[in-house]
């Protein structure tokens, strides 16, 4: 049994061995050597020595501590209301129940339903799907388009 649970394990530390802790052996390792791959602190005396470095440091902080208190400002107001929107749409007396009532079909309990939690999920990763899609189409060259069109392709086929 307890050879089982380690088989488990497996998948999560390779994942952090390679994703985690190797980049940042390798980033250490950079640090500590110079362009000839001797071994060096000559880059950490660089680095704190010099103002420029330490100023970018602390503005990236700075940045980092602003934008996520805005960000927060912004996103817990906005998942409130969506919170109340979906138990809106989503309740005993919520437009789906409505909109099915036109129909004789009465209340249905899909609050806390698969269905509910899949077009939730379905919404909160959309814009995840979108973005990636619309900048790989964007980048289609307009003359690979115009190439399909003349051999016959039609819209859906390019």
């Amino acid at each position: 049994m307890k050879k089982n649970r380690l088989l488990f394990l497996l998948p999560y530390l390779l994942w952090i061995g390679l994703f985690v802790i190797a980049p940042l052996v390798l980033i250490l390792g950079y640090s500590l050597t110079d362009a000839h791959s001797h071994l060096t602190l000559q880059n950490f005396s660089a680095f704190f020595s010099g103002g420029t470095f330490l100023r970018m440091m602390a503005n990236s902080f700075w940045y980092a501590l602003l934008i996520t208190f805005f960000c927060l400002l912004v996103s817990y107001p906005a998942a409130l209301a969506l919170t109340y929107a979906f138990i809106g749409i989503f309740s005993r007396s919520g437009m789906v129940n409505q909109f099915l009532g036109l129909f004789g079909i009465g209340p249905v309990g899909i609050m806390f339903t698969d269905f509910a939690f899949i077009f939730v999920a379905i919404y909160i990763e959309i814009p995840f799907m979108v973005m990636p899609i619309y900048n790989s189409l964007k980048e289609i060259d307009p003359a690979l388009l115009s190439a399909s069109s003349d051999l016959g392709a039609s819209f859906w086929q390019t």
